[in-house]
Protein backbone atom coordinates (compact mmCIF):
# COMPACT_ATOMS: atom_id res chain seq x y z
CA UNK A 1 0.00 0.00 0.00
CA UNK A 2 1.57 3.12 -1.46
CA UNK A 3 1.03 5.98 1.76
CA UNK A 4 1.57 10.21 0.72
CA UNK A 5 0.19 13.46 1.96
CA UNK A 6 -2.10 14.24 -0.63
CA UNK A 7 -1.42 17.29 -3.24
CA UNK A 8 -2.34 19.19 -5.86
CA UNK A 9 -3.46 17.07 -8.46
CA UNK A 10 -4.76 17.14 -11.65
CA UNK A 11 -5.01 13.62 -12.91
CA UNK A 12 -8.56 11.43 -12.31
CA UNK A 13 -8.51 8.64 -10.20
CA UNK A 14 -10.69 5.73 -11.32
CA UNK A 15 -12.40 4.97 -8.21
CA UNK A 16 -11.96 6.82 -4.42
CA UNK A 17 -13.20 5.36 -1.22
CA UNK A 18 -13.83 7.44 1.18
CA UNK A 19 -13.32 5.90 4.88
CA UNK A 20 -10.65 3.29 5.63
CA UNK A 21 -12.34 1.00 7.99
CA UNK A 22 -12.76 -2.43 7.45
CA UNK A 23 -15.64 -2.13 4.91
CA UNK A 24 -13.27 0.31 2.76
CA UNK A 25 -10.34 -1.38 2.64
CA UNK A 26 -12.19 -5.14 1.46
CA UNK A 27 -13.92 -3.02 -1.24
CA UNK A 28 -10.29 -1.35 -2.11
CA UNK A 29 -8.56 -5.09 -2.22
CA UNK A 30 -11.54 -6.21 -4.49
CA UNK A 31 -11.20 -3.39 -6.88
CA UNK A 32 -7.54 -3.81 -6.63
CA UNK A 33 -7.63 -7.44 -7.38
CA UNK A 34 -10.38 -7.76 -10.13
CA UNK A 35 -8.81 -5.54 -12.85
CA UNK A 36 -6.59 -2.17 -14.11
CA UNK A 37 -7.58 1.18 -12.64
CA UNK A 38 -6.16 3.70 -10.43
CA UNK A 39 -7.40 4.06 -6.97
CA UNK A 40 -7.71 5.76 -3.81
CA UNK A 41 -8.52 5.66 -0.19
CA UNK A 42 -8.69 8.58 2.08
CA UNK A 43 -8.76 7.57 5.89
CA UNK A 44 -6.79 10.25 8.34
CA UNK A 45 -5.54 7.02 10.23
CA UNK A 46 -2.26 5.57 9.58
CA UNK A 47 -3.65 1.90 9.62
CA UNK A 48 -6.00 1.36 7.02
CA UNK A 49 -8.59 -1.91 8.12
CA UNK A 50 -8.68 -0.72 11.91
CA UNK A 51 -11.12 1.41 12.49
CA UNK A 52 -12.49 1.73 16.03
CA UNK A 53 -13.21 -1.62 16.49
CA UNK A 54 -9.00 -2.91 15.57
CA UNK A 55 -7.30 0.08 16.50
CA UNK A 56 -7.14 -1.33 20.30
CA UNK A 57 -3.60 -2.50 21.48
CA UNK A 58 -5.48 -4.13 24.58
CA UNK A 59 -5.23 -8.04 24.41
CA UNK A 60 -8.54 -8.25 26.39
CA UNK A 61 -10.39 -6.59 23.82
CA UNK A 62 -11.66 -9.72 22.05
CA UNK A 63 -13.97 -10.58 18.69
CA UNK A 64 -17.38 -10.39 19.56
CA UNK A 65 -17.71 -13.02 16.66
CA UNK A 66 -15.82 -16.57 16.89
CA UNK A 67 -12.73 -17.11 14.68
CA UNK A 68 -14.64 -19.16 12.29
CA UNK A 69 -16.53 -16.75 11.10
CA UNK A 70 -14.37 -13.56 10.82
CA UNK A 71 -12.83 -14.70 7.35
CA UNK A 72 -12.53 -11.08 5.51
CA UNK A 73 -13.75 -13.06 2.24
CA UNK A 74 -16.99 -14.58 1.70
CA UNK A 75 -15.81 -17.36 -0.64
CA UNK A 76 -12.75 -18.04 1.81
CA UNK A 77 -14.58 -19.06 4.96
CA UNK A 78 -11.44 -20.80 6.38
CA UNK A 79 -9.03 -17.64 5.38
CA UNK A 80 -8.67 -15.94 8.83
CA UNK A 81 -8.22 -19.34 10.97
CA UNK A 82 -5.83 -20.15 7.79
CA UNK A 83 -3.83 -16.88 9.10
CA UNK A 84 -3.95 -17.83 12.46
CA UNK A 85 -2.22 -21.22 12.22
CA UNK A 86 0.31 -19.83 9.70
CA UNK A 87 1.30 -17.28 12.09
CA UNK A 88 1.28 -19.61 15.01
CA UNK A 89 -1.44 -18.43 16.67
CA UNK A 90 -2.98 -21.26 18.66
CA UNK A 91 -6.41 -20.12 18.23
CA UNK A 92 -9.66 -22.39 17.17
CA UNK A 93 -12.34 -21.84 14.99
CA UNK A 94 -14.96 -21.33 17.85
CA UNK A 95 -11.77 -19.15 20.07
CA UNK A 96 -12.54 -15.53 20.54
CA UNK A 97 -9.86 -14.11 19.42
CA UNK A 98 -8.51 -10.45 21.02
CA UNK A 99 -8.86 -7.67 18.11
CA UNK A 100 -5.42 -6.48 18.35
CA UNK A 101 -4.55 -10.07 16.42
CA UNK A 102 -7.50 -9.50 14.15
CA UNK A 103 -5.86 -6.05 13.39
CA UNK A 104 -2.53 -8.40 12.14
CA UNK A 105 -4.45 -10.22 9.60
CA UNK A 106 -6.02 -7.05 8.04
CA UNK A 107 -2.69 -5.28 7.57
CA UNK A 108 -1.61 -8.64 5.72
CA UNK A 109 -4.42 -8.24 3.31
CA UNK A 110 -3.76 -4.02 3.07
CA UNK A 111 0.06 -5.28 2.41
CA UNK A 112 -1.23 -7.27 -0.80
CA UNK A 113 -3.27 -4.36 -1.75
CA UNK A 114 -2.04 -1.61 -4.27
CA UNK A 115 -3.35 2.35 -4.11
CA UNK A 116 -3.22 5.96 -2.85
CA UNK A 117 -3.60 5.98 1.08
CA UNK A 118 -4.59 9.75 1.84
CA UNK A 119 -4.41 10.58 5.01
CA UNK A 120 -6.80 13.29 4.92
CA UNK A 121 -10.43 13.79 5.58
CA UNK A 122 -12.99 14.41 2.85
CA UNK A 123 -15.44 17.04 4.02
CA UNK A 124 -17.57 18.19 0.51
CA UNK A 125 -17.96 16.21 -2.91
CA UNK A 126 -19.34 17.99 -5.82
CA UNK A 127 -19.92 16.47 -9.59
CA UNK A 128 -19.64 18.67 -13.12
CA UNK A 129 -19.11 15.77 -15.48
CA UNK A 130 -16.27 13.97 -12.42
CA UNK A 131 -16.81 14.01 -8.87
CA UNK A 132 -14.26 16.90 -7.38
CA UNK A 133 -13.72 15.56 -3.70
CA UNK A 134 -12.67 18.72 -1.04
CA UNK A 135 -10.38 17.27 1.55
CA UNK A 136 -9.56 19.00 4.82
CA UNK A 137 -6.06 20.61 3.66
CA UNK A 138 -8.22 22.38 1.42
CA UNK A 139 -6.89 20.43 -1.40
CA UNK A 140 -9.40 18.56 -4.99
CA UNK A 141 -9.20 15.18 -5.58
CA UNK A 142 -10.95 14.23 -9.21
CA UNK A 143 -12.22 10.47 -9.47
CA UNK A 144 -15.02 8.94 -12.30
CA UNK A 145 -16.25 6.99 -9.19
CA UNK A 146 -16.69 7.16 -5.33
CA UNK A 147 -17.11 4.81 -2.80
CA UNK A 148 -18.85 5.90 0.68
CA UNK A 149 -17.75 4.25 3.74
CA UNK A 150 -17.63 6.16 6.70
CA UNK A 151 -18.30 3.83 9.37
CA UNK A 152 -19.79 4.36 12.44
CA UNK A 153 -21.21 8.02 12.48
CA UNK A 154 -20.58 9.61 15.47
CA UNK A 155 -23.18 12.65 16.80
CA UNK A 156 -22.80 15.91 16.43
CA UNK A 157 -21.65 18.50 19.65
CA UNK A 158 -25.61 19.23 20.53
CA UNK A 159 -25.74 15.73 21.68
CA UNK A 160 -22.17 15.98 23.67
CA UNK A 161 -22.83 15.67 27.36
CA UNK A 162 -20.99 18.51 28.76
CA UNK A 163 -18.32 16.47 31.50
CA UNK A 164 -18.07 13.66 29.28
CA UNK A 165 -15.03 12.32 27.40
CA UNK A 166 -15.60 9.86 24.67
CA UNK A 167 -14.65 6.24 25.70
CA UNK A 168 -14.46 5.16 22.08
CA UNK A 169 -10.65 6.73 21.60
CA UNK A 170 -10.08 7.85 25.42
CA UNK A 171 -6.65 6.77 26.81
CA UNK A 172 -6.96 5.31 30.53
CA UNK A 173 -3.36 4.91 31.21
CA UNK A 174 -3.16 7.80 33.22
CA UNK A 175 -5.89 6.70 35.59
CA UNK A 176 -3.51 4.14 37.00
CA UNK A 177 -3.74 2.99 40.85
CA UNK A 178 -6.79 5.70 41.20
CA UNK A 179 -9.40 4.73 43.43
CA UNK A 180 -12.00 7.29 42.98
CA UNK A 181 -15.70 6.21 41.28
CA UNK A 182 -15.94 6.56 37.68
CA UNK A 183 -19.26 7.07 35.61
CA UNK A 184 -19.69 5.53 31.92
CA UNK A 185 -23.31 6.62 29.85
CA UNK A 186 -23.84 3.74 27.84
CA UNK A 187 -24.34 -0.46 28.76
CA UNK A 188 -23.00 -2.03 25.40
CA UNK A 189 -20.41 -3.13 23.83
CA UNK A 190 -18.66 0.15 24.07
CA UNK A 191 -18.57 0.42 28.02
CA UNK A 192 -17.84 -3.23 28.23
CA UNK A 193 -14.21 -2.25 26.41
CA UNK A 194 -14.03 0.87 28.58
CA UNK A 195 -13.94 -1.47 31.70
CA UNK A 196 -11.92 -3.77 30.11
CA UNK A 197 -9.27 -0.67 29.55
CA UNK A 198 -9.80 0.70 32.79
CA UNK A 199 -8.54 -2.83 34.40
CA UNK A 200 -5.93 -2.90 32.31
CA UNK A 201 -4.73 0.36 32.75
CA UNK A 202 -4.26 -0.55 36.84
CA UNK A 203 -7.43 1.51 37.65
CA UNK A 204 -8.69 0.15 41.10
CA UNK A 205 -11.82 2.07 42.02
CA UNK A 206 -15.79 1.71 41.50
CA UNK A 207 -16.94 1.50 38.13
CA UNK A 208 -20.80 2.89 37.58
CA UNK A 209 -22.45 2.36 34.36
CA UNK A 210 -25.94 3.58 33.10
CA UNK A 211 -27.86 3.65 30.56
CA UNK A 212 -32.27 4.30 29.67
CA UNK A 213 -32.79 0.64 29.95
CA UNK A 214 -29.61 -0.44 32.02
CA UNK A 215 -29.48 -3.71 29.40
CA UNK A 216 -25.93 -5.34 29.22
CA UNK A 217 -25.16 -7.00 25.87
CA UNK A 218 -26.21 -11.35 26.04
CA UNK A 219 -23.37 -13.69 25.66
CA UNK A 220 -22.53 -16.23 23.36
CA UNK A 221 -23.16 -19.78 23.86
CA UNK A 222 -21.29 -21.92 21.53
CA UNK A 223 -22.97 -25.04 22.92
CA UNK A 224 -22.95 -27.60 19.68
CA UNK A 225 -26.63 -28.58 19.28
CA UNK A 226 -27.97 -26.94 16.18
CA UNK A 227 -31.72 -25.63 15.82
CA UNK A 228 -33.39 -25.78 12.31
CA UNK A 229 -36.22 -23.63 11.91
CA UNK A 230 -39.75 -24.96 10.85
CA UNK A 231 -40.21 -22.59 7.78
CA UNK A 232 -38.17 -22.63 4.77
CA UNK A 233 -36.58 -18.94 5.07
CA UNK A 234 -36.34 -16.51 3.56
CA UNK A 235 -39.50 -17.18 1.25
CA UNK A 236 -41.99 -18.41 3.50
CA UNK A 237 -40.58 -15.31 6.78
CA UNK A 238 -43.52 -13.64 8.32
CA UNK A 239 -43.58 -10.12 6.28
CA UNK A 240 -45.48 -8.21 9.25
CA UNK A 241 -43.20 -7.05 11.99
CA UNK A 242 -45.69 -8.16 14.74
CA UNK A 243 -45.57 -11.63 12.91
CA UNK A 244 -42.12 -11.71 13.02
CA UNK A 245 -41.31 -10.63 16.22
CA UNK A 246 -43.63 -13.60 17.30
CA UNK A 247 -42.31 -16.36 15.27
CA UNK A 248 -38.63 -15.66 16.88
CA UNK A 249 -39.81 -15.43 20.14
CA UNK A 250 -41.45 -18.91 19.92
CA UNK A 251 -38.72 -20.63 18.18
CA UNK A 252 -37.01 -19.58 20.89
CA UNK A 253 -39.08 -20.64 23.43
CA UNK A 254 -39.71 -24.13 21.40
CA UNK A 255 -35.20 -24.26 21.44
CA UNK A 256 -35.55 -23.57 25.41
CA UNK A 257 -37.92 -26.48 25.62
CA UNK A 258 -35.43 -28.80 23.89
CA UNK A 259 -32.41 -28.03 25.75
CA UNK A 260 -31.12 -25.75 22.69
CA UNK A 261 -29.78 -22.16 23.78
CA UNK A 262 -32.05 -19.78 22.20
CA UNK A 263 -28.83 -18.18 20.45
CA UNK A 264 -29.25 -20.55 17.70
CA UNK A 265 -32.87 -19.39 16.51
CA UNK A 266 -30.65 -15.57 15.91
CA UNK A 267 -27.94 -17.76 14.30
CA UNK A 268 -30.60 -19.34 12.07
CA UNK A 269 -32.02 -15.62 10.74
CA UNK A 270 -28.55 -13.99 10.69
CA UNK A 271 -27.69 -14.25 6.90
CA UNK A 272 -31.34 -13.75 6.15
CA UNK A 273 -32.29 -10.94 8.19
CA UNK A 274 -31.66 -8.60 5.37
CA UNK A 275 -34.16 -10.13 2.69
CA UNK A 276 -36.47 -10.17 5.46
CA UNK A 277 -36.00 -6.71 6.73
CA UNK A 278 -36.87 -5.69 2.95
CA UNK A 279 -40.31 -7.14 3.03
CA UNK A 280 -41.47 -4.91 5.95
CA UNK A 281 -42.95 -1.73 5.01
CA UNK A 282 -41.68 1.87 6.22
CA UNK A 283 -43.81 2.47 9.44
CA UNK A 284 -42.77 -1.40 10.68
CA UNK A 285 -39.04 -0.61 10.18
CA UNK A 286 -39.93 3.00 11.88
CA UNK A 287 -41.36 1.05 14.61
CA UNK A 288 -39.02 -1.50 15.05
CA UNK A 289 -36.00 1.26 15.72
CA UNK A 290 -38.45 2.86 18.21
CA UNK A 291 -39.25 0.40 20.06
CA UNK A 292 -37.50 -3.10 19.52
CA UNK A 293 -33.76 -1.89 18.21
CA UNK A 294 -32.08 -1.43 22.28
CA UNK A 295 -33.69 -5.39 23.14
CA UNK A 296 -32.35 -6.74 19.72
CA UNK A 297 -28.99 -5.57 19.42
CA UNK A 298 -28.52 -7.01 23.13
CA UNK A 299 -29.62 -10.21 21.59
CA UNK A 300 -28.12 -10.01 18.45
CA UNK A 301 -24.21 -8.33 19.12
CA UNK A 302 -23.45 -10.62 21.73
CA UNK A 303 -20.05 -10.75 24.25
CA UNK A 304 -17.46 -13.33 24.32
CA UNK A 305 -18.14 -16.10 27.19
CA UNK A 306 -14.52 -15.03 28.62
CA UNK A 307 -15.92 -11.21 28.77
CA UNK A 308 -19.36 -12.34 30.32
CA UNK A 309 -17.20 -14.12 33.39
CA UNK A 310 -14.83 -11.06 33.53
CA UNK A 311 -18.27 -8.71 34.03
CA UNK A 312 -19.67 -11.50 36.42
CA UNK A 313 -16.59 -11.00 38.61
CA UNK A 314 -16.95 -7.59 38.57
CA UNK A 315 -20.35 -7.56 40.43
CA UNK A 316 -19.86 -9.99 42.26
CA UNK A 317 -16.76 -8.02 44.46
CA UNK A 318 -18.34 -4.97 43.97
CA UNK A 319 -16.03 -2.89 41.23
CA UNK A 320 -18.88 -2.69 38.68
CA UNK A 321 -22.53 -1.45 38.76
CA UNK A 322 -24.85 -0.67 36.48
CA UNK A 323 -28.00 2.21 37.02
CA UNK A 324 -30.92 2.03 34.71
CA UNK A 325 -33.02 5.40 34.00
CA UNK A 326 -32.49 8.38 32.44
CA UNK A 327 -28.79 9.49 32.85
CA UNK A 328 -27.90 13.35 34.24
CA UNK A 329 -24.27 14.76 34.89
CA UNK A 330 -23.93 17.81 37.52
CA UNK A 331 -20.47 19.30 37.61
CA UNK A 332 -18.95 19.17 41.48
CA UNK A 333 -16.24 20.68 43.13
CA UNK A 334 -14.44 17.73 42.79
CA UNK A 335 -15.64 15.35 39.73
CA UNK A 336 -19.60 15.13 38.59
CA UNK A 337 -22.70 13.76 40.30
CA UNK A 338 -23.72 11.06 38.36
CA UNK A 339 -27.39 9.87 38.28
CA UNK A 340 -29.50 7.35 36.65
CA UNK A 341 -33.09 7.28 37.43
CA UNK A 342 -33.85 7.95 41.10
CA UNK A 343 -30.11 6.61 41.72
CA UNK A 344 -27.41 9.05 42.25
CA UNK A 345 -23.52 8.60 42.84
CA UNK A 346 -20.95 10.88 43.49
CA UNK A 347 -17.69 9.92 40.29
CA UNK A 348 -14.24 11.59 39.79
CA UNK A 349 -14.80 11.36 35.78
CA UNK A 350 -17.75 10.62 33.37
CA UNK A 351 -17.40 8.87 29.63
CA UNK A 352 -19.48 8.73 27.00
CA UNK A 353 -20.08 5.42 25.52
CA UNK A 354 -22.86 5.52 23.94
CA UNK A 355 -23.38 3.73 20.48
CA UNK A 356 -22.98 5.69 17.21
CA UNK A 357 -24.91 8.33 15.24
CA UNK A 358 -27.60 6.79 12.98
CA UNK A 359 -29.41 10.12 12.18
CA UNK A 360 -27.13 11.98 9.31
CA UNK A 361 -28.65 14.94 10.26
CA UNK A 362 -27.35 15.06 13.95
CA UNK A 363 -23.69 13.66 12.97
CA UNK A 364 -20.48 15.90 13.34
CA UNK A 365 -19.41 13.97 10.93
CA UNK A 366 -18.52 17.24 7.80
CA UNK A 367 -19.11 15.48 4.37
CA UNK A 368 -22.54 13.56 5.45
CA UNK A 369 -23.43 16.97 6.42
CA UNK A 370 -23.14 18.67 3.27
CA UNK A 371 -23.36 16.00 1.39
CA UNK A 372 -27.12 15.97 2.54
CA UNK A 373 -27.92 19.58 2.60
CA UNK A 374 -26.91 19.45 -1.65
CA UNK A 375 -28.99 16.76 -2.20
CA UNK A 376 -26.17 14.33 -2.96
CA UNK A 377 -27.35 12.00 -0.17
CA UNK A 378 -30.89 11.32 1.00
CA UNK A 379 -31.95 10.67 4.71
CA UNK A 380 -33.75 7.23 4.32
CA UNK A 381 -37.36 7.29 5.46
CA UNK A 382 -37.02 5.78 8.54
CA UNK A 383 -35.01 8.54 9.72
CA UNK A 384 -32.11 6.11 10.04
CA UNK A 385 -28.84 6.19 7.39
CA UNK A 386 -29.39 6.98 3.82
CA UNK A 387 -31.17 6.30 1.06
CA UNK A 388 -29.83 3.49 -1.38
CA UNK A 389 -30.83 1.04 -4.71
CA UNK A 390 -28.22 -2.09 -4.57
CA UNK A 391 -25.72 0.29 -2.84
CA UNK A 392 -26.20 3.03 -5.67
CA UNK A 393 -26.77 6.23 -3.74
CA UNK A 394 -29.16 8.72 -5.77
CA UNK A 395 -29.69 10.76 -6.80
CA UNK A 396 -26.55 11.04 -8.41
CA UNK A 397 -24.94 7.58 -8.10
CA UNK A 398 -28.02 5.74 -9.86
CA UNK A 399 -25.74 5.18 -12.68
CA UNK A 400 -22.92 3.44 -10.45
CA UNK A 401 -20.82 6.34 -9.68
CA UNK A 402 -21.75 6.93 -6.48
CA UNK A 403 -22.04 3.88 -3.85
CA UNK A 404 -22.00 3.35 -0.33
CA UNK A 405 -21.93 0.35 1.94
CA UNK A 406 -21.87 -0.05 5.56
CA UNK A 407 -23.38 1.80 8.61
CA UNK A 408 -25.12 4.22 7.07
CA UNK A 409 -27.05 1.73 4.78
CA UNK A 410 -28.96 0.49 8.39
CA UNK A 411 -32.13 1.41 7.40
CA UNK A 412 -32.12 -0.05 3.95
CA UNK A 413 -30.16 -3.41 4.63
CA UNK A 414 -30.27 -3.65 8.45
CA UNK A 415 -27.28 -6.15 8.59
CA UNK A 416 -24.67 -3.45 8.44
CA UNK A 417 -22.60 -3.23 10.95
CA UNK A 418 -20.34 -6.76 11.43
CA UNK A 419 -18.04 -8.43 9.53
CA UNK A 420 -19.99 -11.64 7.82
CA UNK A 421 -22.32 -8.79 6.12
CA UNK A 422 -19.37 -5.85 5.72
CA UNK A 423 -17.51 -8.48 3.74
CA UNK A 424 -20.08 -9.35 1.24
CA UNK A 425 -20.78 -5.50 0.48
CA UNK A 426 -17.44 -4.59 0.09
CA UNK A 427 -17.11 -7.57 -2.62
CA UNK A 428 -20.32 -6.63 -4.06
CA UNK A 429 -19.40 -2.77 -4.37
CA UNK A 430 -16.42 -3.62 -5.77
CA UNK A 431 -18.00 -5.27 -8.92
CA UNK A 432 -20.27 -2.97 -9.22
CA UNK A 433 -17.81 0.08 -9.75
CA UNK A 434 -15.36 -2.35 -11.91
CA UNK A 435 -19.05 -2.63 -13.93
CA UNK A 436 -19.35 1.48 -13.96
CA UNK A 437 -15.90 1.82 -15.03
CA UNK A 438 -16.17 -0.61 -18.10
CA UNK A 439 -19.21 1.34 -19.46
CA UNK A 440 -17.48 5.00 -18.90
CA UNK A 441 -14.57 3.45 -20.79
CA UNK A 442 -16.73 2.15 -23.30
CA UNK A 443 -18.98 5.77 -23.66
Amino acid sequence: MRRRTMTAQTDIVDVVIIGGGFSGLMALHHLAKAGEGSFAIIEPGEHLGHGLAYSTTNMRHLLNVPAGKMSAFPDQPDHFINWLYAHHHAFQTGDYVPRCIYAQYIDSIVRATSARHIRQRAVDIERDGIYKIKLDNGEVLHSRAVLLATGNLLGNEAGHIPGAVSGWTHDYSALRNETGAVGIIGTGLTMVDAVLSLREAGYKGKIIAASRNGLLPEVHNDAPAVYEAPISLPAQAPETLLSLLHAIRGEAKTCLSNQITWQRVFDRWRPHFTEIWSKLDIAARRRFFKKFFTLWNVHRHRMAPEIRRFLDNEFSTGGLEVLKGSVRITPQQNGFSFSAGQEKRDVSAVYDCRGGCFDITQTGNALILNLHAKGIIQRHETGWGIKADDFRVPPLGLDGSLLAIGPILIGEYFETTAVPELRQQAQKAASSLHDFLKLARAA
